[in-house]
């Protein structure tokens, strides 16, 4: 499957805001939609790039990113998650894959599939050679680092203004998981670090508006939310955050990876979605 070009460097990251009398405290972020591999890092990786579409939040972009004509911020990446992982804190890595690298055990931690991963799904090694602590900083800096600086300032930003903030982490999922082929998910998983990343009444709108459209909804199961729901998650100091999945088979083929006829349908939902947040939080 054709998708673009694996080579291009787009600007990063990439922000997109509602018009003034528009605007609202919800701001999207679009982690994992990116499929660009820069060309200095393709040499660096065992096997073509192109295995890792399977992994990565196709078309998120294209779902989540017009929430910014309903008053949202919406901030996304181009980039691979293959090349940092965006939902992951920066320090979560294991000496698989970085040398002299000490991994500690925390709550939100994925370590041979942190932040740079060491290994696929199913644990093949992913890069021909471990990073130098130097050369793993380098990219931090380049890929990770500006992404949640922008987030943040925005987060900030909009706090200030309106005295609240909440952060829509915009994801989506295979029907079922990877290895097993077992187990069918739920269509629609918003995570909340088990009720403690948001207010009750986000996870509950959110619940109440896809089971309304009919779909199936579990709270934290299989994704109680990422390193991102987590960090930006202050509930008593107005800042809310939820990580949203979507299931693929909702609006594509998961084997083709091609758009299905439903895909125009989901993205008007999602985006109606995010407009009923706003409704929510600016009464």
């Amino acid at each position: 499957m054709k998708i673009k070009s694996y080579l291009q460097s787009p600007l990063f990251p990439q922000i997109k805001r509602p018009a003034k009398e528009i605007q609202a405290p919800v701001v999207v972020s679009i982690p994992h939609s990116g499929i660009f591999f820069p060309e200095e890092e393709r040499a660096k990786y065992l096997g073509g790039v192109e295995r890792f579409l399977m992994y990565t939040d196709l078309y998120t972009d294209e779902l989540y990113g017009p929430a910014w004509k309903v008053g949202a911020t919406v901030i996304s990446s181009p980039f691979n998650r293959f090349i940092v992982d965006l939902n992951r804190f920066h320090d979560d890595y294991t000496d698989e894959v970085v040398e002299e690298a000490d991994f500690t055990r925390k709550p939100g931690y994925y370590g041979a599939r942190g932040v740079i991963w060491a290994i696929d799904t199913y644990g093949a090694r992913i890069y021909k050679k471990r990073f130098s602590p130097k050369e793993v900083q380098e990219r931090l800096f380049r890929y990770y680092f500006p992404y949640h600086a922008a987030v943040r300032e925005e987060l900030n930003r909009l706090h200030q203004k309106f005295g609240i903030a909440i952060l829509i982490d915009g994801h989506s999922m295979p029907s079922r998981a990877l290895i097993s082929g077992r187990n069918l998910r739920a269509d629609i998983v918003p995570g909340n670090i088990d009720h403690t990343s948001c207010d009750p009444w986000l996870t509950a709108a959110t619940t109440q508006y896809w089971r309304k459209l009919g779909y199936t909804v579990s709270v934290n199961d299989p994704y109680a939310g990422g390193a991102t729901t987590r960090r930006y998650g202050a509930p008593n100091e107005g800042f809310h955050s939820l990580q949203l999945e979507l299931s693929r088979a909702l609006y594509m083929n998961e084997r083709s990876l091609k758009r299905s006829h439903f895909f125009e349908k989901m993205c008007d939902q999602t985006i109606q979605y995010v407009a009923a947040v706003i409704e929510k939080c600016t009464f």
